[in-house]
């Protein structure tokens, strides 16, 4: 099963169940931090999983560019490692006897619980990534260990921008792409063009396509000039043959707030 069938089972199984309420759906959640949530859910039912455990939900903030920097600066190596011992946590039997219980696991109320705690001690109103992360490091099991004497940043509870970074200049040697929301394409017709017109693996173009679904754009990636202009060639390609009026920004190459 290649990487869009995979996501694309169990997007055909979540949309039609939107009525199952998710535990994580009970607290105010900023746009990046629900992408995160709905991304680990539908991982799970992909995987004929009822609810996302922690690890689930470490996996798919992996996905968020924001974390994913934060524990590669920290170090080295570090994200590879997290997914590498991930995955056999989540084969696990008690893991995954856990994620196909008929109720949530009290570790996703304790994640939760931890994390908008530390939300209401920031003042703030929406859930971050930061917090959500705090509450993953402070869960029972392999989140705690992988998470241990990481140092969260301020940038974690900061949502990227709104606004685009400017069009970058032919000169300029990479160049950071962006797919924006152009209201009429579907969610799948988003994911086959992020997925075969830049060849993302399967978590990333959901991710992808779930943050421009909730925030009208995202960064794809960033790309040596000659690279973007091939992968965006190949992405209109795509659009074409769906009928899809998907858009694409080329940007200037730059960090947070942005992402």
């Amino acid at each position: 099963m290649n990487a869009v069938q995979w996501v694309a089972r169990w997007l055909s199984r979540l949309l039609p169940r939107q009525e199952r309420a998710h535990p994580w759906e009970n607290y105010p959640l900023a746009p990046e931090t629900r992408v995160i949530l709905q991304l680990a859910a539908g991982d799970a039912l992909g995987y004929d999983q009822l609810h996302a455990t922690p690890e689930r939900v470490l996996l798919a903030a992996l996905e968020d560019e924001a974390v994913e920097a934060w524990l590669r600066d920290g170090t080295p190596g570090a994200v590879e490692a997290a997914r590498e011992a991930l995955l056999p946590v989540l084969a696990s039997p008690a893991v995954a006897a856990e994620a196909r219980a008929g109720a949530p696991s009290p570790r996703v109320g304790h994640m939760l619980s931890h994390a908008f705690e530390r939300t209401r001690r920031r003042g703030a109103t929406v859930m971050s990534r930061g917090d959500l992360v705090a509450g993953l490091g402070a869960t029972e099991g392999e989140t705690a260990r992988l998470l241990a004497g990481c140092a969260l940043r301020a940038v974690l509870d900061v949502s990227p921008r709104d606004d685009l970074p400017e069009e970058a200049e032919v000169e300029d040697a990479e160049v950071a792409v962006y797919v924006l929301n152009d209201d009429t394409s579907t969610m799948e017709d988003v994911l086959h063009i992020l997925a075969h017109g830049f060849d993302l693996p399967g978590r990333r173009a959901y991710h992808r396509m779930l943050t421009t679904h909730y925030r009208g754009r995202a960064h794809v990636g960033t790309y040596p000039r000659a690279r973007a202009e091939e992968r965006l060639a190949e992405a209109t390609r795509h659009a074409a043959e769906r009928f899809c009026l998907i858009r694409f920004h080329r940007g200037k190459v730059l960090g947070p707030p942005y992402r």
